[in-house]
């Protein structure tokens, strides 16, 4: 052909092969259209997936969950920090109710507690590192809150899980990030909740984020024993076989029943007060045993040696023991020179040779003060 006609050719050739920069273009928006929502679906999407309510007609302009947040969060309300109170003796408790009662309640206070006590070094790296990742990431659960008063518009609630989070978001507020004054949460109803049924709520919560430290399975065990309805001022009444299914049934917790019975007993001894530091020093099972060995009343003094260090004083069942043991070494061993003494005594006697009157004197002079020993010791014991 001649090359105007194979210019041609190649012209139509090129066009068939590669669309034009108009079409290329709409194939481009079209299936930019299909893959991704337009902004208006994705806000119908989310507005269908979260059911957002704002209490006491807050609104949330100011508030930091976005709305990928709100659709991964589900139905939930956003409650205003200073409306919500930890529960001081929930089995996961980070201040106890007698600390909290000292600071009048006060979250500020208990807070300030938190942020400057070595106690409570540990649950202050868990509540910066939280409150890190709700900055990056956002919050990845609601808290879950019970009301616990009621007055017309005025509602404070108590916290069954997420105290972490709460401190979390508190944390954040008082370092003036904008948007956390409110925090999302769910709200189970108080009517018809007994004291047990809260805390196997929160134990249940506890144990799906936490690996559980052994006082708190101790907690636990006297939960389930408590929720059986045994007695436990008779020991022999408590089927430690049904505490060991229920918390396997309820906590998905696997103990054996000589484990159970052993951390029972152990916890049954133990100063109740206690248990705040225990958790955040990371006691194990053979130190709590230990503390428990003592009466109540010693154990705080028992647990400050522990945490120095240093040797454990003796128990006061351990030094009245210790003092019997001396005494009967005593006794012994004042038996055996006063026996002695008195075969002395008869040795002498038959001894030809020996005319000396005042050693035989001095022999009866001890005899008769080791005898005299004994005879007081033996009105000691009558008298205890």
């Amino acid at each position: 052909p001649s090359p105007s006609r194979a210019a041609q050719a190649t012209g139509r050739a090129a066009e068939s092969a590669e669309p034009s920069p108009s079409r290329a273009a709409q194939a481009t928006r079209r299936a930019a259209e299909s893959a991704e929502p337009s902004p208006s679906r994705a806000a119908q999407a989310t507005e269908k997936g979260a059911k957002k309510t704002i209490v006491h007609g807050k609104t949330d302009s100011g508030s930091a969950v976005s709305l990928s947040e709100e659709a991964r969060l589900g139905n939930y309300i956003m409650v205003p920090l200073d409306l919500i109170s930890p529960d001081y003796s929930q089995p996961r408790q980070i201040v106890d109710a007698k600390t909290a009662l000292s600071l009048e309640y006060n979250k500020d206070k208990i807070f300030d507690l938190i942020l400057n006590s070595e106690d409570y070094k540990v649950i202050r790296e868990y509540i910066v590192t939280m409150a890190q990742n709700i900055l990056e990431i956002g919050l990845l659960n609601p808290i879950t809150l019970v009301e616990d008063y009621s007055e017309g518009e005025t509602k404070t609630y108590t916290i069954v899980a997420g105290e972490i989070r709460y401190w979390a978001y508190y944390y954040l507020n008082k370092n003036n990030y904008k948007g956390y004054e409110t925090i999302p949460a769910h709200i189970i109803q108080s009517a018809g909740l007994d004291h047990n049924k809260i805390r196997t709520i929160q134990w249940s919560e506890n144990i799906k984020r936490h690996e559980v430290p052994v006082i708190q399975i101790m907690v636990l065990i006297d939960l389930a024993i408590s929720t059986l309805g045994f007695n436990k001022e008779k020991r022999g009444a408590i089927d430690y076989e049904a505490v060991r299914e229920t918390i396997a049934s309820e906590y998905k917790l696997n103990l054996g029943v000589k484990t159970v019975t052993m951390y029972y007993e152990a916890y049954r001894k133990l100063n109740k007060s206690l248990i705040s530091r225990i958790l955040s020093n990371h006691l194990t099972y053979r130190d709590i045993r230990k503390l428990a060995a003592y009466p109540l009343q010693e154990q705080p003094r028992a647990l400050e040696f522990m945490l120095k260090g240093e040797s454990l004083p003796m128990t006061t069942t351990a030094r009245r023991r210790n003092r019997r043991t001396n005494a009967k070494t005593f006794v012994k061993k004042v038996t055996q020179f006063y026996d002695y003494m008195n075969k002395v005594k008869i040795g002498f006697r038959k001894n030809p040779f020996s005319k000396d009157d005042l050693f035989y004197q001095e022999i009866n002079t001890i005899i008769a003060n080791l005898n005299n020993i004994l005879e007081l010791i033996q009105r000691e014991r009558q008298i205890e």
